[in-house]
């Protein structure tokens, strides 16, 4: 082909796919100016209409491609473009206003905002912001499809009551509530919205907080001895399995030859010992250990209360990481994932761990509570356990001043002899 423009009466009667050339090329229609066929040589051919805009500058509006679109369907929306521009519509730049509104509306709606902007912010912000993210998506998963100021108070106040309903203590709804609140407020402080729909959402009253749950003497040694069991059994069964791979001259796994067959004994003893958050321990880096001067520091970029703190450590604690750390290679996250990242979660094994060691009721969190109970029953003063614990609110530590009877008991009896 000579020319590498052709003209003819482009529909779909008429119009048939274009032979291929070496270079690109484009095919005019008679009838409609700026109404144009672009020919690829990989076979892409596609439907535009080209324009001058009041500029002088020549503009492309894309309207789609051949097999997508019928030449008649393409002549009709060509037309119509031909029309706007004769009412000095600039096409194009309409339609990049229209695609700018309709990404603006769809980062307005709750899914649409998180996924675009809080999601990475809040994994690299909030202690535990994968977690954050699906509790949010999925108590609120009717919701995720509104626009975040369309909003209101009697949405939250029918979802609290439903929640309340299906037996939700009012300690946890609060909490649930709060991700989202923290949700918009950040999305006003970066513009994505101009008021707080939720700014005059009072929690739910709450008589007092819940007492909190920690491990019996006979508790503390099961779980213990269930830790040991399962290093224990996890290592015969891999002995057994690789004596029925050498057997059949199949390749064969690693032994189970270090002080720690995986993470979970080591994590559950410093979170017994430290009373660090979950999402602390899963960011808890070495450098973040001073083994040599017994202490572990909880920076205040991964901190709840977003403040720094120091919790030294007890010398089983200091044994248990120094022989952690010469088993693994790290140099970053003490525990990591099998893909060494972050773990986010640990349910299974601790699930599979409880069930062992016949704990009931008993979370992750917990142990943090455990950690607090034996110190507030070893009578150490409760601004000590609220500086070890991070606590912001006072009385979140004065649950852990009264704990059981026999503590009670104890403290009555050192009031000593008054000569009755």
């Amino acid at each position: 082909m000579s020319d590498i423009k052709k003209k003819i009466y482009i529909a779909s009667k008429l119009f048939k796919k274009p032979e291929l050339e070496d270079k690109p090329y484009r095919i005019y229609d008679t009838d409609i100016k700026g109404f144009v066929v672009r020919v690829l040589p990989s076979g892409r051919v596609s439907y535009y209409y080209e324009y001058r805009n009041e500029a002088g500058k020549n503009k492309s509006f894309y309207i789609g491609r051949h097999g997508d679109i019928t030449a008649d369907q393409a002549r009709d929306v060509a037309k119509n473009k031909s029309a706007d521009k004769t009412k000095g519509i600039d096409v194009q730049a309409e339609k990049k206003k229209s695609k700018k509104v309709a990404k603006d509306n769809l980062t307005k709606t709750i899914e649409g905002y998180i996924d675009a902007e809080y999601e990475d912010w809040a994994k690299a912000n909030l202690t535990s912001g994968e977690i954050t993210i699906k509790r949010i998506k999925r108590n609120f998963v009717h919701l995720l499809d509104t626009q975040m100021e369309e909003l209101t108070l009697w949405d939250l106040e029918k979802w609290r009551t439903e929640q309340q309903a299906k037996g939700k203590k009012p300690v946890t709804v609060n909490r649930e509530v709060s991700d989202l609140k923290a949700m918009l407020a950040r999305a006003k402080k970066w513009g994505h919205i101009k008021h707080h729909p939720l700014v005059d959402l009072e929690p739910l009253k709450i008589e007092e907080l819940p007492p909190p749950r920690y491990l019996s003497i006979e508790e503390s040694k099961r779980l213990l001895d269930a830790l040991k069991d399962r290093e224990e059994n996890k290592r015969i069964g891999r002995a057994s399995g690789n004596k029925w791979r050498a057997e059949r001259k199949k390749e064969l796994m690693p032994e189970f030859d270090k002080y720690f067959v995986d993470y979970l004994r080591p994590m559950v003893l410093v979170s017994l010992f430290s009373g660090i958050r979950r999402g602390e321990l899963y960011k808890l880096k070495w450098e973040d250990i001073n083994l040599d001067g017994r202490v572990l520091v909880v920076k205040g970029s991964n901190a709840k209360n977003k403040k720094t703190r120091h919790v030294p450590l007890h010398p089983e604690i200091v044994a248990v990481l120094k022989a952690w750390q010469d088993q693994t290679t790290t140099k970053g996250l003490i525990f990591p994932n099998s893909e060494g990242e972050q773990f986010y979660d640990i349910k299974k094994s601790w699930k599979k761990l409880l069930l062992a060691a016949k704990i009931e009721s008993f979370r992750w969190h917990d142990l943090r509570h455990d950690f607090a109970s034996q110190l507030a029953m070893s009578s150490v003063d409760l601004n000590t356990v609220r500086d070890l614990m991070g606590h912001s609110d006072i009385r979140m530590t004065l649950r852990y001043a009264h704990l059981s009877p026999e503590h009670k008991a104890e403290a009555i009896n050192k009031l000593g002899s008054k000569g009755l």
